[in-house]
């Protein structure tokens, strides 16, 4: 199951507002967690829902370990993917404080309790990394693009800068929009410091 929630993400994505990207694999994977906690209602015991929660957080551990492969290592996922992958933060960490709000309301469990088992400060860091790190491959794919919009420009003497950043933001200002507000300007502030290094 963890398998298929990462293929999905690869190939399939979301939007909001018409134009943010968002994965389905928090969507899909929680279900998948949850369904698995189901097994908790066929034997309400303390014992039964953290020996759940210890297996909630080998699969969640798993599936941040190939999530990350997938973002640093993936070559062919196109950039609407990219921008949904780096969105999906705010989503996992939304889905698993909900899966930790259901397991303390079933079981009587403090919140606190919950998020000891299933060791929560470290998965939701983990995400921010892998989320991190799907920014990153976008920023490095804007500084290519900028480094080949330069490459173009053959006499600097006649250098039309605002016809060149006309053109260089209709070529990469989609990817704006695609992206969630802290990552779009982020991107922003690289975007200018790329072009002071290039320009100078």
């Amino acid at each position: 199951m963890v398998l298929q929630v990462l293929e999905r993400m690869q190939i399939d994505f979301y939007k909001e507002k018409n134009t943010i990207c968002n994965s389905h694999g928090p969507i899909d994977l929680f279900r998948f967690i949850n369904e698995v906690f189901d097994c908790y209602d066929l034997c309400p015991q303390t014992d039964i829902c953290k020996s759940i929660l210890s297996l909630s957080f080998k699969i969640i551990s798993s599936f941040q370990t190939e999530f990350r492969k997938v973002v640093t290592e993936a070559e062919d996922m196109s950039i609407e993917v990219f921008c949904a992958l780096t969105n999906s933060n705010m989503k996992f960490m939304s889905a698993m404080r909900t899966f930790i709000e259901r397991v303390s309301g079933n079981a009587g469990l403090e919140s606190t309790e919950v998020q000891q088992a299933i060791s929560y400060q470290m998965l939701i860091k983990n995400f921010a990394e892998i989320s991190n790190l799907s920014y990153i491959r976008i920023q490095e794919l804007m500084t290519f693009n900028m480094n080949h919009f330069f490459s173009k420009v053959k006499e600097y003497q006649s250098f039309d800068i605002q016809k060149f950043m006309t053109e260089m933001i209709d070529g990469i200002g989609s990817v704006f929009d695609m992206l969630m507000g802290a990552y779009t300007k982020k991107l922003w502030k690289h975007i200018h410091d790329t072009f002071v290094v290039l320009f100078i």
